[in-house]
Order: C-alpha cells, then structure tokens, then sequence
C-alpha cells in the first residue's frame, strides 16, 4: 500500500466499499465526485491500479451501456 498514492488509495478504497461479490458497477464520474478528484483524474490512475493487479475492468459502460464494472482484488499486506 505504501506504493500507492493518496489518489489510487481513495478511488481503491471507494471501488472496495461498493463491490458486490469483488465486482464494482461505478461510473468514473461518480468514482471522482466521491474521492473529491477529476474524472480525467481517476482515467490516468485506473489503469495504474490495474497493472498493481488491484482492478480489472469486466466491462466499460457508456452511453446507453449503464456504468463500468470492475473487479476488486484486496490490498496485499506490506
């Protein structure tokens, strides 16, 4: 977790809080409004999260497709 940024933490911690069964349905807007960040910046930090093997986008929303889902992995012990 030391690795991590103040920023990856929190869109972390708010992606883990409201996962269902490790899948989390957020759209990026709502992940910023909630960690209090961009949308452009939780864009540049999720792909961040995912090469950590903390997230996985399972699939992308959009327009008429609803929110993403991603898949939530726990935070290995430092």
């Amino acid at each position: 977790m030391r690795q991590l940024s103040h920023t990856q933490v929190m869109i972390w911690l708010v992606l883990f809080r409201d996962a269902r069964n490790g899948v989390a349905r957020a759209s990026q807007k709502w992940i910023a409004e909630r960690c209090g960040v961009t949308d452009r910046t939780v864009r540049r930090q999720l792909p961040l999260l995912e090469a950590r093997g903390l997230v996985e986008v399972k699939s992308k929303g959009g327009l008429g497709r609803g929110p993403s889902a991603y898949i939530v992995r726990a935070l290995p012990a430092d």
